[in-house]
């Protein structure tokens, strides 16, 4: 990423958010002026940093508009078939590698626009912020998965919306972006089945919310994930080769595939965890349950950090924190300089987060 105008992206982001929660309204020319220097920013960054881009960029120039049966031939074993008819598109239109990037990073930030603005009904405040929406979402969930993982980027921002629209009562709209969302990344199934999941887990008092926080972060640091997980993939594979012939197959092969290489995701959605319980707001039904589906999103992802995808697949539920972030600042009795450092702080470590990732350039 340019580092110039991504300092530029962060200082506007915190002083507009502020803008915003100081003069408790929304301010739309504001929030173009940000859409338009963070589009820029995705469409002209370096592609070499990761090989994401560089994949995206080769698959679009070997696309033509005359052979779209053979792409969605050649696609089934490869990118899924929602990514591919939008780079048909794309490739019809005639755009850029640079202008079909903007215009996916456009499209991403328009669906999570989209579904903040129906939660934001549900979490209970009666204006659109549109700077405070863009700042929080921005620094991770812009500059990573808007500019680096397109088709994960895409799926998680369709499948907010589609979430959004399930719990407001329109279901077959729902389900419609539902799909579209499966239809740019498969992973994405993990939403529905967190979300579903949660509902195991009742609602706790503030003192118990802790301590279940506590009692998982020491399960973690002691990387008894490290154990759990792979032992339940070989009883798994066990049980098949009693009864499968392939099964011995799978068995040997298996040993190779179960990696102990990502260890602990950090402390990230830990803290988060942790500041969204200390400010829980009292009969929130809509706040609870997203805390719920944040909490069960932390399960699973020490469930599964022992192995190389886990990193990945914890990453697609963490959007619901940010209706709970919006709320501490919009509706949260908090003083005005207290949630205008929250609001900073996060927004720079969201910055800090991708840019590690992403690099520089």
């Amino acid at each position: 990423m340019n580092l110039l105008l991504v300092s530029v992206l962060v200082v506007l982001c915190c002083f507009f958010s502020m803008m915003e929660l100081t003069g408790r309204k929304g301010y739309g020319i504001l929030f173009v002026i940000l859409a338009g220097i963070f589009v820029y920013a995705v469409a002209v960054r370096n592609v070499n940093v990761v090989p994401d881009s560089a994949n995206y960029i080769n698959f679009y120039n070997w696309i033509s508009a005359k052979n779209s049966f053979n792409v969605f031939r050649w696609n089934v074993s490869s990118n899924e078939n929602g990514f591919t008819f939008l780079l048909l598109i794309a490739k019809k239109l005639n755009l850029s590698y640079e202008e079909l990037f903007g215009v996916i990073a456009l499209i991403e930030l328009f669906v999570y626009m989209r579904a903040m603005s129906i939660m934001r009904v549900l979490m209970g405040w009666h204006k659109d912020f549109y700077c405070v929406y863009f700042s929080v979402w921005c620094g991770f969930w812009g500059l990573f998965y808007g500019a680096i993982v397109l088709r994960s980027g895409l799926a998680i921002s369709f499948a907010f919306l589609s979430h959004a629209f399930i719990l407001t009562g329109r279901k077959y709209k729902g389900l419609f972006y539902g799909l579209i969302a499966f239809m740019f990344h498969r992973t994405i199934i993990i939403y529905p089945l967190i979300v579903i999941s949660s509902r195991l887990i009742s609602v706790m008092s503030r003192r118990k919310s802790f301590i279940a926080l506590f009692v998982l972060m020491t399960a973690w640091v002691m990387r008894l994930q490290n154990i759990l997980f792979p032992l339940m993939l070989r009883t798994a594979v066990i049980f098949l080769a009693i009864f499968l012939p392939i099964g011995n197959i799978v068995l040997r092969y298996i040993e190779y595939a179960i990696g102990f290489v990502n260890g602990m995701i950090g402390l990230r959605a830990p803290l988060l965890m942790a500041f969204f319980i200390a400010v829980r707001p009292r009969n929130n039904k809509y706040y609870d349950y997203m805390q719920k589906i944040f909490f069960m999103n932390l399960i699973f992802s020490f469930v599964t950090s022992s192995v190389a995808i886990g990193g990945r697949l914890n990453s697609i539920c963490m959007i619901v924190m940010l209706p709970m972030l919006c709320f501490y600042l919009l509706k949260n009795a908090a003083k005005l300089y207290e949630r205008c450092a929250v609001c900073s702080i996060f927004i720079v470590w969201q910055f800090i987060v991708s840019l590690k990732i992403t690099g520089i350039s």
